[in-house]
């Protein structure tokens, strides 16, 4: 469920031999100068990419840096620097890309960014005590030859009055906050960014940036904005259901009707498969009347040859004169609510969640199950909500 971190930590100064390239910052009106270096992975190996930004003195310093770095600095820097780390959790973890990490892969992940920062510090070297910059909560599912349905029903969803792209490179669609310091909500083809061309596997990603959070972490979380609280598989799942909850997939047991029945007409009809929709539509609207005076849409011999084959495709049932359309929904997608929760969920706050969900006259379940999961101020999301139902019941 984790993927992307960047994380931030002051440092004392660093030697040049630590780094294999840098650049140097210099606002013309006041000549403050920022020194940064930087290492990235070498080719065919996989790192963190380790950014330090030196000299961080005064305020006008502070003021660039933050520009540059995308992050509010502390108020006193003195001497030190800025050590920044930024890494993929499956790519660091060796885990396929395919698939969702699992808890143990996540940890691995994190032991061995640690690591690479104790290359540049004594003490205090693991990330999970370090300052979140970014982080980004993701799910996948193997939806194979379905995908290209599943995207056609989820680029037209909205999100309140956020911008809606395409995202081309990845047959996919991302939402974005106004600005570039809160928050991209994103469904793309997995498979086809990594070059699997016949795969199927559909991503959701939730992608936190600077203001997102630290909001996520005072507001909702009511925790310090550090790596190890925002990696917590409760709070990244939460989120993940907030706005499955903002897009209109929480109420939906089945969707993409017309996706898929576009699809198996593809399928079936090949070339003839706009003479068989154009059939499909005319029945759907007019029925026996399409191909009869004074409409005369479709010849009555077209008209009941495709009904004759869509009949034997199964999307139509046919009675004499009369048909009914067969309507096949997509499989509804899902979080993994209920799993986080009886993985991750204590024995003592399992048992506070099943006695709150029991209670008839709870009228305030979720102000009485929340600081349980850790999530004290977060508000409450139906999904969510229903879903810890299930998984305690």
């Amino acid at each position: 469920m984790i993927d992307t971190i960047s994380c931030f930590r002051q440092v004392d100064a660093l030697p040049d031999q630590l780094f294999d390239g840098g650049a140097v910052t210099t606002r013309f009106d006041d000549r403050v100068k920022i020194v940064r270096l930087w290492r990235n992975p070498k080719e065919g190996q996989y790192a963190p990419r380790v950014t330090y930004w030196r000299n961080a003195l005064g305020n006008e310093s502070r003021s660039l840096l933050e520009d540059e770095q995308s992050e509010e600095l502390p108020e006193q820097m003195g001497d030190a620097g800025l050590l920044k780390l930024e890494f993929s959790v499956a790519k660091l973890a060796e885990c396929s890309l395919l698939v969702n990490p699992s808890g143990s892969e996540i940890e691995a992940a994190l032991n061995r960014a640690s690591e690479t920062a104790r290359v540049f510090v004594s003490a205090g070297f693991d990330v999970r005590e370090w300052r979140c910059q970014r982080v980004d909560y993701t799910w996948m599912w193997d939806v194979g030859e379905f995908l290209s349905a599943y995207m056609s029903v989820l680029a037209q969803l909205r999100i309140s009055n956020w911008s809606r792209h395409p995202y081309d490179m990845s047959e996919g669609v991302v939402w974005k906050t106004s600005g570039t310091r809160g928050r991209w909500v994103k469904f793309y083809n997995k498979s086809k960014e990594l070059g699997e061309l016949r795969g199927g596997v559909l991503r959701y990603e939730v992608s936190n940036y600077r203001e997102s959070v630290r909001y996520m972490a005072e507001r909702w979380f009511g925790c310090d904005r550090t790596v190890g609280e925002l990696v917590q598989p409760v709070r990244a799942v939460y989120v993940m259901s907030y706005f499955w909850d903002k897009l209109g997939l929480a109420g939906a047991e089945g969707y993409g009707t017309e996706e898929l029945l576009e699809r198996r007409l593809r399928d079936a009809f090949g070339e003839r498969v706009a003479q068989a929709m154009y059939v499909l539509q005319m029945h759907r609207k007019y029925g026996s009347a399409a191909y009869q005076s004074p409409l005369g849409l479709v010849s009555r011999s077209m008209y009941y040859r495709y009904r004759r084959e869509l009949a034997e495709l199964g999307v139509m049932t046919s009675i004499d004169d009369d048909a009914t359309i067969n309507v096949e929904y997509l499989d509804a997608l899902g979080l993994p609510v209920r799993e986080v929760v009886r993985e991750f969920v204590s024995d003592e706050n399992l048992e506070d969640l099943r006695g709150a969900v029991r209670t008839p006259t709870n009228k305030n379940l979720w102000k009485n199950i929340r600081a349980g999961l850790g999530l004290p101020n977060a508000p409450g999301v139906d999904y969510f909500s229903e879903e810890i139902r299930g998984a305690v019941q």
